[in-house]
């Protein structure tokens, strides 16, 4: 349901003058006229879940949950949702956070460890992308679950256009994982997952930090992340079915796991293209990226048995892309 009196673009410049769409343009906010702007601050003393036309409209009276926060959003209209630094909630159920309206983005503000933290702290609990053209960036995820949060963000089945940006997913033990981080569901194209930071501590149960499951991820994008931690399938398991030229560039990709040692899992029909790419594995006797046989690769380290560039951990031999 809709705030009955959104603060809406005109309004924020009515108050404050062109100059505040600089500001916001600066943290990557893009605002259309009927765009409403809401504030979730966990920590603020006036923060409360209220549709009352007040609270979620003002800086200093802002909501207390991100979910709530969605729920006062409207589709198409370019809505955005900023988290105070600082601000602090705990998924303990199923689609806890359920990110289900159209054309939505939120947005962390802080850096470091004064970004929004959303600690998952239930097997099942998730916090759930079921609509298409949504943002999510500068947010951290934390598992708090000890066996293991069977999944982190659940992408729903036809979620199209979504964007996960500069958020950071990690683990404080090595029986509190994440075990799959991001899983996207059938028929979720333009994925894009940039600039965010995977990490986990060795020994754990660890499966897969992106997952593509069933089929239809077509133009799925992979830029400018790191990943440096333990998975017992592949960092990227893009094995479940063939996808329309997924791209993945620019990363590094060390998972030290001493058993399987994937970094990327595809399936053999896929015509990947993989572009800088710092790969390294942990078993040598595994490669680093499994079935290249239909893919495109360029610049690669870490990659091919011959050429110069070859980084190892393991030592296999095999042609293809070697550990």
């Amino acid at each position: 349901m809709a705030a009955t009196d959104p603060y809406l673009t005109t309004d924020l410049i009515r108050k404050y003058g062109w100059e505040v769409m600089v500001y916001l343009s600066n943290l990557g906010i893009s605002l259309l006229s009927e765009s409403q702007l809401l504030f979730v601050d966990s920590g603020h003393a006036n923060a409360l879940d209220s549709d009352d036309t007040v609270h979620g409209h003002k800086i200093d009276m802002p909501l207390a949950t991100i979910d709530y926060a969605i729920g006062l959003c409207t589709a198409d209209q370019g809505d955005v949702i900023l988290v105070a630094p600082g601000h602090a909630e705990t998924i303990s159920a199923a689609n806890g956070i359920d990110l289900d309206v159209d054309d939505v983005t939120i947005i962390g503000l802080g850096v470091k460890d004064k970004r929004p933290k959303i600690t998952l702290s239930a097997q099942a609990s998730t916090f759930e992308i079921n609509a298409d053209n949504v943002t999510l960036k500068n947010l951290q995820f934390v598992g708090s679950m000890t066996g293991g949060v069977t999944v982190g963000i659940d992408i729903k089945t036809g979620s199209d256009y979504v964007t996960i940006d500069s958020c950071h997913f990690y683990e404080t033990a090595n029986t509190l994982e994440l075990l799959t981080v991001i899983s996207a569901e059938d028929k979720t194209d333009y994925l894009h997952i940039k600039d965010c930071v995977f990490t986990n501590l060795a020994g754990g149960d660890n499966l897969a930090a992106i997952l593509t499951e069933g089929d239809e991820h077509d133009f799925l994008v992979v830029e400018g992340c790191t990943f440096i931690g333990d998975w017992t399938n592949a960092v990227i398991d893009l094995n479940a079915d063939n996808i329309v030229f997924p791209l993945i560039r620019d990363c590094t990709i060390v998972n030290y796991d001493a058993t399987a040692g994937t970094a990327i899992a595809l399936a053999s029909a896929t015509k990947a293209i993989m572009v800088d790419l710092r790969v390294a594995s942990g078993d040598a006797n595994t490669y680093p990226v499994s079935d290249i046989s239909a893919a495109y690769q360029m610049g690669c380290k870490g990659c091919e048995v011959g050429l110069e560039d070859v980084s190892r951990m393991g030592g296999a031999t095999a042609t293809d892309w070697a550990s």
